[in-house]
């Protein structure tokens, strides 16, 4: 029963922290999925840099690992950011199926983005495999080059009109 009610109150904060961050890219980005894409770029940036200093500044115990988010420190931060990025990443997708561009370089880049995210869990929780930590990066870096693909090729100027 606890077991439940933790993971319900876990699933509605989820839910909560996907409508508020809704709400706030709709009111600050409006429907613009370039500018979408750029943010998600310099997300992923503040990932890269948390993920670095979570790597040389705190170790993940042996025993209880997941004990690592108890503590406030770069590898909670890296998850908050990750979830973020996630959540992002499924709003951006829905906004390039609705306008019917970059579709598929937007599911390549959440696709990733899931696979990162889900490593990371996984690296964290059972034990440090370097597999995870290949995956977490794989996943980072095809991420990055789909949303930069995106956000960067919505600038370039279309064919001029006579």
């Amino acid at each position: 029963m606890l077991l439940f009610l933790i993971l319900l109150g876990v699933a509605l904060f989820i839910w909560l922290l996907a409508w508020a961050l809704g709400q706030l890219v709709h009111r600050v980005l409006g429907d613009n999925l370039g500018r979408g894409a750029r943010l998600l770029v310099a997300l992923l940036v503040v990932q890269f840099a948390l993920g670095m200093a979570a790597n040389l500044f705190q170790e993940i115990p042996d025993v209880e690992p997941w004990r690592v988010f108890h503590e406030l420190g770069p590898i909670v931060w890296h998850a908050f950011n990750g979830l973020v990025i996630v959540i992002f990443a499924v709003w951006l997708r829905v906004l390039a199926g609705r306008q019917k561009r970059y579709v598929v370089h937007v599911a390549i880049g959440g696709t990733a983005t899931a696979v990162a995210f889900v490593s990371g869990v996984i690296f964290v929780n059972l034990g440090k495999n370097d597999v995870f930590s290949y995956l977490m990066a794989l996943g980072f870096i095809t991420a990055l080059l789909e949303f930069s693909y995106v956000g960067f090729r919505t600038l370039a100027p279309g064919p001029k009109k006579k």
